[in-house]
């Protein structure tokens, strides 16, 4: 089945009242052809000049589908993925809850920060970030300044139900914090992004969405 034609999507949108609703209410998916090519035709006119924006930046909570979404849609592009967390680890040497025992959470943001500025020079990649990574101002401007955001939103509710997140240092005491924690985080999650895809329903859902919303930008839409 072919796609609609773009300014027809656009239509729709606008009569939809808001991308995320238009999105979650369209079952139709979208033909891709180089995932790798037209996400570098992307294009921020927001600004006062115009920069390039290759890269597809996740953000959510702990547990809200990031990694799974990231391969998904990385595949389905054809581009690379790296997830800020694996790039800690693998230039420290150490797990993350060793990091925050030994060394303290500032000393990891610290890295995570480092590992942010990493990935935000990319091109053309899939970035999965950690739950907290945005809510350091300069890790939103650099991330956002090469890539969109995109904040997968999942129910906290199926999150403790199936996540194990006795690995997650600042949820591994009590997981119900994780009620507090995204109360705390979800202004910030919403500010920093482009766009929202609610995850409470199959993978494939979210991908189309993610990919349905990245097509209409390669049609030259940008949500205000």
């Amino acid at each position: 089945m072919k796609p609609k034609n773009t300014s027809k999507l656009q239509a729709e949108l606008a009569q939809s009242g808001s991308l995320s609703a238009f999105l979650l209410n369209n079952e139709r998916s979208f033909n891709n052809d180089s995932g790798q090519e037209y996400i570098k035709e992307l294009i921020d006119r927001s600004g006062t000049g115009t920069v390039r924006k290759t890269n597809v930046v996740l953000i959510g909570m702990p547990g809200s589908g990031k990694s799974c979404v990231g391969a998904a849609l990385a595949e389905r592009l054809g581009m690379p993925l790296v997830e800020t967390d694996a790039m800690v680890v693998e230039k420290t040497g150490r797990s993350i809850p060793d990091i925050f025992a030994q060394d303290g959470e500032a000393a990891f943001r610290r890295e995570e920060t480092a590992a942010a500025r990493r990935a935000a020079a990319m091109e053309g990649t899939v970035i999965s970030t950690g739950g907290g990574t945005m809510m350091r101002p300069e890790n939103a401007r650099a991330l956002r300044r090469t890539g969109y955001v995109f904040f997968v939103n999942r129910p906290v509710e199926e999150i403790l139900e199936s996540v194990d997140l006795s690995n997650r240092p600042l949820l591994a005491g009590d997981p119900k914090q994780i009620y507090k924690l995204y109360a705390d985080r979800l202004p910030t999650y919403r500010a920093v992004a482009d766009y929202e895809v609610r995850n409470d329903g199959e993978l494939s859902q979210v991908v189309n969405a993610l990919d349905s919303i990245i097509e209409l930008l390669k049609g030259g839409y940008r949500a205000v």
